[in-house]
């Protein structure tokens, strides 16, 4: 029952205040819900990205052969310091670093490798003139037995009896000009026939094993 000293108006405007409250805290409230949605979906969304870039940067270490082994383990080291819970993630984690592993394993043979010529470059070229002395010794072999044992010696130091001798008849400004090409063997077997050796080595090339895969030779 309406009070008769009630002034309707004021009455309808209590009503419609009340009213307009209740809405503006109901928006408020969905306006909260709303704001803490879009903020779980932004941090899902950018640690998807995060995990999508720790992926391919990972891809890169086993793909991209520009990159030296150090910017490789930077690149891994980055990746593992963000602790991401992730299958996908943990198995190229597990490539990545079996991958550099063998790199590292592949550099330091050839590495090895590279010592080994430089000390049979040594040798033939600057020190004992291993080379030298047998090409030396075939030729003025006292006898052909002679000769032939001291070829089979020297013969151990090459890939095969088909490993190319190179002669250098002239040279001109880093350009080289060498006469027919021939084999190590026919070259001591020459040494053998001519007695007499003109030729000194300039250079040797060696297969992973340490033999001389290549001569270059020079006139004394």
């Amino acid at each position: 029952m309406i009070n008769a000293n009630t002034n309707p108006l004021r009455a309808l405007s209590k009503i419609f205040f009340f009213l307009m409250l209740a809405v503006a805290l109901s928006a408020g409230f969905t306006s909260c819900k709303s704001k803490k949605k879009l903020a779980q979906q932004e941090a899902a969304e950018a640690q998807a990205r995060k995990l999508a870039k720790a992926k391919a940067d990972l891809e890169s270490i086993l793909t991209d052969d520009s990159q030296t082994i150090s910017e490789k383990e930077a690149i891994l080291s980055a990746v593992k310091s963000l602790d991401i819970s992730d299958p996908e993630l943990d198995s190229l984690i597990a490539r990545a670093e079996r991958h550099i592993s063998d790199l590292k394993a592949k550099a330091e043979e050839e590495r090895l490798a590279r010592e080994r010529e430089e000390r049979m470059k040594t040798d033939a070229v600057m020190g004992s003139k291993t080379l030298d002395e047998y090409f030396s010794s075939i030729a003025n072999a006292p006898s052909i037995d002679q000769a032939n044992k001291l070829i089979y010696e020297a013969m151990d130091q090459f890939s095969g009896p088909d490993t190319p001798v190179l002669i250098i008849i002239s040279q001109y400004d880093g350009q080289k000009d060498y006469d027919r090409p021939t084999t190590i063997s026919k070259y001591l077997n020459y040494l053998k026939d001519q007695k007499k050796s003109v030729n000194k080595v300039e250079n040797v090339v060696l297969d992973s094993s340490g033999k001389i895969k290549e001569l270059e030779l020079i006139k004394k």
